[in-house]
């Protein structure tokens, strides 16, 4: 992949609290500890299951934060979705292919905290490309759309049609290329 000119996470605030519950699992655990090892056998398994179960919390949120990116490359946009310790979602839009951008900030808690999601339309999918729990999304739109165009205005021979009016044109100049029969075809298959 090329180097990434821009890469943005999901608001950490979200996932903190997780966190430090995880982080206070294990150290209820080990203030505790004395009182675990004085009650053999079972005491050493329910301070092991603090410690394990704590630490897995807090890793899976950390991770789970930490790995769920969107990754602005010179040409493409690529977006990871970290769900859990084993399971990632890669997803990859070329500019070429980006038809819209735009986001969505829906509740009280996304307007007081600030977060929402970004929506990518690509015309290579028919599903939506969606990144949730993003801090200051209209932000991070501006700046998708900011390399989006870019990307456009450098490459304009690599862009899709975005209107009727451009689609228009583009089957005329075809036409006059290849001939009307030859075109209709290609556009019936």
């Amino acid at each position: 992949m090329d180097q990434p000119r821009v890469m943005f996470r999901r608001h950490g605030a979200l996932y903190t609290p997780w966190v430090l519950l995880g982080i206070g699992i294990v150290g209820s655990g080990v203030w505790y500890w004395r009182w675990f090892y004085e009650r053999p056998p079972w005491g050493l398994f329910v301070l092991l299951f603090f410690v394990v179960a704590g630490g897995l919390l807090a890793v899976r949120f950390f991770l789970q934060w930490h790995a769920s990116t969107v990754t602005v490359a010179t040409d493409r946009l690529v977006v990871v979705d970290q769900r859990g310790l084993f399971e990632r979602h890669v997803s990859e839009v070329a500019f070429d292919h980006i038809q819209d951008i735009g986001y969505h900030i829906r509740g009280f808690s996304q307007v007081v905290v600030g977060y929402g999601t970004v929506e990518i339309r690509s015309s290579a999918s028919r599903e939506v490309l969606r990144f949730q729990q993003l801090p200051r999304p209209a932000l991070v739109r501006s700046r998708l759309v900011e390399h989006w165009q870019q990307y456009r205005a450098a490459h304009p021979q690599n862009t899709s049609p975005q209107t009727l009016e451009e689609a228009q044109k583009l089957v005329g100049e075809l036409e006059k290329k290849f001939g009307k029969e030859a075109v209709r075809a290609l556009l019936d298959e």
